[in-house]
């Protein structure tokens, strides 16, 4: 008779083996030990940054932020930009009133060509 070499119900078919965890000596490949990665990468070898547009940030692991990679705008630049804001807030109020003209005196412009036009009609 057949016989079957395995059994058919086999018990814990989903446990899995666990792997040895590996042993790592050093994060970088060329196996150096942390002294000697100090030593030849200074203490930012492991700096986290990432590139958005013409930007870089690089993560603070103390504080646990992103700070920008060069240095913040100087007082002179932040006035002249604040002043460049303030007249193009100006200019921008100006074209606003004279596109409002603009607007008004099209609607007249069509209001008193209609009415010439019902006039005209009307005396026909």
């Amino acid at each position: 008779m057949f016989r079957l070499k395995q059994p058919l119900v086999k018990k814990n078919l989903f446990l899995t083996k666990r792997a040895k965890p590996r042993k790592i000596l050093s994060r970088s490949p060329f196996k150096f030990s942390a002294q000697e990665l100090d030593r030849e990468y200074g203490s930012r070898y492991q700096t986290i940054d990432i590139h958005i547009g013409d930007v870089r940030l690089i993560l603070d692991f103390v504080e646990g932020v992103w700070k920008l990679d060069e240095p913040p705008i100087s007082p002179e630049e932040l006035v002249a930009l604040e002043k460049q804001r303030s007249e193009l807030a100006e200019e921008n109020t100006y074209l606003r009133a004279k596109l409002d003209i603009l607007f008004e005196l099209v609607a007249q412009t069509t209001a008193e060509q209609d009415l010439r036009r019902e006039t005209s009609q009307s005396s026909q």
